[in-house]
C-alpha cells in the first residue's frame, strides 16, 4: 500500500497506482497505471483494466445552493443520498438507483452508478468528518465496474481529514473576504 498526506487529507492506495493532487489540495486524482491516468484526464476512452478514482473534499456549507430540504438528525448517508440525488435531477445526468453502503469502519456512503462514453462509472459521497463531505468520481472500463467500485471502496475508507472547514473553504476560494461595502 501506498500512502498519500497532504496538507487537508490523507488516502492510502494499492502499490502500482499513481496518484495526482489538486492544485488547491482538495482532491486527488488516482488511477491503477499512468496509461490509465492519462487517458482519465485527456477523456480519451478507458481500455480493459483501467480504474481511476477522483476524490473532492467540500465543506457541507456549500451545497446549500441545491436547496436541500434535510431532516434534523439525518444520518450521512441520507444527507450524501439526497445530495446525489439532487446533483443527477440537477445535471440531468442518467443513473441508476442510489444506494447507501456502511463501510467497516461505521461511515455510510451514498453511491448511484452510471454509464457514459464508453466507461461505467459511479458517484460517491460520504460525511468524512462534521461538516466536510467526501466526493468520489470511480470510473472503470465497461463491464469492470465491479472492481473499481471496490478499488474506490477501500481507497475511500482509508480517508482521513486533517484539515479544518475553514482551511478547506480558503483552499478551494483563496480569495480574501472584503473589508467593507462595495461602492
Amino acid at each position: 500500500m501506498t500512502e498519500f498526506i497532504g496538507d487537508l487529507f490523507s488516502v492510502t492506495y494499492p502499490a502500482g497506482w499513481v496518484a495526482l493532487e489538486s492544485e488547491d489540495g482538495s482532491g486527488l486524482l488516482l488511477a491503477n497505471s499512468e496509461s490509465g491516468l492519462a487517458r482519465y484526464r485527456q477523456g480519451a476512452v478507458l481500455e480493459a483494466k483501467d480504474q481511476a478514482l477522483y476524490i473532492s473534499l467540500t465543506p457541507a456549507a456549500l451545497f446549500r445552493v441545491l436547496q436541500l430540504s434535510i431532516e434534523p438528525g439525518a444520518s450521512a448517508g441520507t444527507l450524501s443520498l439526497s445530495i446525489l440525488t439532487k446533483v443527477a435531477e440537477t445535471t440531468g445526468t442518467e443513473a441508476g438507483p442510489p444506494k447507501v453502503i456502511r463501510l467497516e469502519d461505521g461511515r455510510e456512503v451514498a453511491i448511484r452508478k452510471a454509464a457514459k462514453y464508453a466507461a461505467e462509472g459511479a458517484v460517491a459521497l460520504f460525511e468524512v468528518a462534521e461538516g466536510i463531505i467526501v466526493l468520489g468520481l470511480v470510473v472503470g472500463f465497461p463491464g469492470e465496474y465491479e472492481a473499481a467500485e471496490a478499488s474506490a471502496l477501500a481507497i475511500l475508507t482509508s480517508l482521513k481529514f486533517s484539515g479544518t472547514a475553514e482551511a478547506l473553504t480558503a483552499a478551494i476560494d483563496p480569495a480574501p473576504p472584503m473589508a467593507g461595502p462595495v461602492r
